[in-house]
């Protein structure tokens, strides 16, 4: 569920962090598309499982899977790997990996406040059909975090 903004998130006391800046998690939607990594998905899923050792010495790392059998597949997968045990899973159906087009901005603020902005997902200009799913990331991700997800007006 989006609200409607009364104020800017300047206005609000709200900042966007940069990316270099410590955080408490980073979120990956684990990749499955063989449409998008033709030939190449089992060498996009070694990387992720990289990703994953790199990321959870450090920090929480929030993965987005499709259904409680990918979970069960990815959980496998990373604990025969030796990774793992940071990793909180999250089913949120999505299109495709590039969770960084399609999820949320989290903001924060004051007292450790967060916010969400969704800047709304077209597919690149609508280039690759069907995408919904990757449209609805943003909103079901903040619902995860508990943080409500806003959409600028212009969105």
């Amino acid at each position: 569920m989006h609200r409607n903004l009364q104020t800017t998130p300047r206005e609000d006391g709200l900042r966007w962090p940069a990316e270099w800046e410590p955080h408490r998690a980073t979120w990956l939607a684990w990749p499955h598309n063989p449409d998008t990594w033709p030939g190449r998905l089992e060498e996009a899923e070694i990387a992720f499982v990289e990703m994953v050792r790199a990321l959870e010495a450090n920090e929480q790392v929030c993965v987005l899977v499709g259904s409680e059998a990918e979970e069960a597949r990815v959980r496998s997968r990373l604990t025969k790997s030796g990774v793992g045990s940071g990793v909180a899973f999250h089913r949120v159906p999505n299109d495709d990996a590039w969770i960084r087009d399609t999820g949320p901005i989290f903001l924060e603020g004051p007292g450790a406040r967060l916010a969400a902005v969704d800047f709304g997902f077209d597919s690149w200009g609508r280039k690759y059909p069907p995408w919904d799913r990757d449209a609805a990331v943003a909103t079901a991700v903040s619902a995860a975090r508990g943080v409500p997800a806003t959409r600028p007006a212009s969105c």
